[in-house]
Formats: C-alpha cells, sequence, structure tokens
C-alpha cells in the first residue's frame, strides 16, 4: 500500500490549508531555493531556516511583491499583478492561507522519514505549486504571468542536471533512479521530461554536500 503524509491545519473556505503529499515528495527543480533555505540558510543568516521561518519570511517577501504589483494605476493589466494574484490571491485571507500552506508543506518536508522517496523534477507540478491559491502559472506556457513556462523548464531541467552531476561528484550517483515523466502543461502537448527520485536522506545530504547548492541572498 501506497504511504502518504497528511499535513493539516485549521478549515478555511474556498482552497483548504490542508495539503496531503501523497508519495514521492515531489520538488521540481526551480524551486529547490527553498529547500537549500531550510537545509543551508542563506548568506546573511547561514544556518538551516525553521519552517515556521521560512513560511513567515516568505510571506513577507510576497506581500512586498503584491503592494508593488499593485502600486501601478493599471495593475490589473500587468503580468506582476496576475501572477501574484494566482499565487497568493487578493486578500490577507489568502494571503494568510498561502503561508500556512507553506508552512505546513515545509515542516513535512524537515520531518521526512529517511527512506521516504524525494523526486526532482521538471515541467510538473510540485509541493510549492500546490501551496498556491490558484496556480494556474504553473501548468502554461505563455507569458501571460511574466516568465514563461517553457523558461521554467529550461531552469528546472537545468537544476536536476545539476542535481545529477553534484549526486555523481559526491560518490552518490547509485543512490539516484531516472524516472520517467510527463510534463502537465495544460496548454502544449505532453513531452518527457527530465526527473530523478532519491530518498529523503540521500536528497538532503546531496544539497548539504555540494557546493553546487549555495545559499541564496536572502
Amino acid at each position: 500500500m501506497e504511504r502518504r503524509l497528511q499535513v493539516t491545519s485549521s478549515n478555511e473556505k474556498q482552497k483548504p490549508a490542508e495539503v496531503v503529499v501523497e508519495k514521492p515528495y515531489v520538488i521540481r527543480g526551480h524551486h529547490i531555493g527553498f529547500f537549500i533555505q531550510l537545509l543551508k540558510g542563506t548568506t546573511i543568516d547561514i544556518r538551516p531556516f525553521s519552517p515556521e521561518e521560512l513560511s513567515s519570511t516568505q510571506s513577507a517577501f510576497f506581500r512586498a511583491k503584491w503592494e508593488h504589483a499593485i502600486s501601478n494605476e493599471d495593475y490589473e493589466q500587468t503580468p506582476e499583478f496576475l501572477y501574484w494574484k494566482d499565487t497568493i490571491g487578493t486578500t490577507t485571507e489568502s494571503q494568510r492561507r498561502n503561508e500556512e500552506r507553506q508552512k505546513n508543506m515545509f515542516q513535512t518536508f524537515v520531518e521526512l522519514p529517511d527512506d521516504y522517496p524525494v523526486e526532482l523534477v521538471s515541467g510538473r507540478r510540485d509541493v510549492i505549486c500546490e501551496t498556491c491559491e490558484v496556480g494556474a502559472h504553473c501548468i502554461i506556457t505563455s507569458s501571460e504571468f511574466g516568465e514563461d513556462g517553457l523558461t521554467r523548464l529550461k531552469r528546472d531541467t537545468h537544476v536536476v542536471a545539476n542535481f545529477y552531476v553534484a549526486a555523481k561528484e559526491l560518490g552518490k550517483l547509485d543512490v539516484l533512479t531516472r524516472v520517467n515523466r510527463i510534463s502537465d502543461f495544460t496548454d502544449m502537448e505532453p513531452r518527457e521530461v527530465l526527473a530523478v527520485q532519491t530518498t529523503a536522506k540521500n536528497f538532503k545530504e546531496i544539497i548539504k554536500s555540494s557546493d553546487r547548492f549555495k545559499v541564496t541572498e536572502d
């Protein structure tokens, strides 16, 4: 029987804060920075962030971006506004829900059993996408929300390939498994995308041990 990890929080109307993570724990390539912060911290504060600290920090950053997005007189037509509306919603309540979902998801990652499968993938929704209020930008290739999906796909692929090289350099190539995955963009034909799977313990050790994964600026 397939294992499940269930994260719960208070009941919410609209999209609930509860997120169920089914095996494996999926991380999209260009989202890896969140997990580097959980494992390594940042250049400003070089120590692992707690799920509460990271979700709070990210929420403040997101809200600042939101305030900037609505500062333009014609903001409702801008890709920046559409992106943040899609990600954190337009109300204080929706933004609070986003922060709660992030905290739950990061806590789940921290508490994963050592042998729990973690998958690093390109061109598919992941646990971060699931924290979005809507998440439409995660599955389209157009530039409606700013950066187009194909550019994100290239960044995803670069990260997955970089992770593979890091494992090789650390002598851990044998703990990776290449898995077959198909992109889930809704506005293009499905295509095979790069993905690798390992255990939570190995994923964390590779990130923490490799100089290829630098702590971020903030």
